[in-house]
């Protein structure tokens, strides 16, 4: 049960996130020329990865909750705003590589996609009793996200797809630093 709208917000703001942030990803690929089996490889792997990655961080999340209390949440925080520097850092300093169509490129993708997934899940883990919600609220925002970010990728072509990857990093920022200062 919901005990008061900090968590909504929070949670709903994660979420929302997540989404964001695989829709740039998604965009990105749609601008590159991969065909619809390959998209929807794709959106299988973030499925899965986004399953997987939020299982494993909120019971990492919970551990450390009970470990050491409330300070959990700010490593959660610190941990998502890190994973949103990572990104924003690679993006700006990572020469344009034309994005092919290989199998092993489309698991990397969405692997990288999805780890995101694990630091919001550290994030979010002092919400238990919504452990279902977040990862079905995760996963299915992910590949929703994802499926209309590359329907957009394909009506805009390859001009926004580093514009792209920078917002979705930047979100991860703004999402790390509300865990930090809520």
């Amino acid at each position: 049960m919901i005990t008061n709208y900090k968590e909504v917000v929070e949670l709903l703001v994660a979420i929302l996130t997540l989404g964001i942030d695989v829709f740039f990803v998604g965009a990105g690929l749609g601008t590159s020329n991969v065909n619809s089996k390959t998209l929807k490889l794709f959106l299988v792997y973030i499925g899965s990865f986004h399953v997987l990655f939020s299982f494993v961080g909120i019971s990492i999340g919970t551990y450390l909750h009970q470990l050491i209390g409330t300070f959990s949440e700010l490593i959660g925080g610190l941990v998502i705003l890190s994973t949103g520097l990572f990104f924003f850092l690679t993006t700006i300093i990572s020469s344009k590589e034309t994005k092919g169509s290989s199998y092993p490129k489309i698991v990397t993708l969405a692997f990288a996609a999805s780890t995101d997934c694990f630091s919001v899940g550290i994030g979010v883990s002092m919400h238990l009793h919504m452990i279902l919600g977040m990862l079905f609220g995760f996963t299915s925002i992910g590949i929703l996200s994802s499926y209309l970010g590359i329907r957009l990728g394909r009506k805009i072509g390859g001009h926004f797809e580093s514009s792209a990857d920078l917002v979705g990093s930047l979100c991860l920022i703004a999402v790390g630093g509300l865990f930090l200062i809520w």
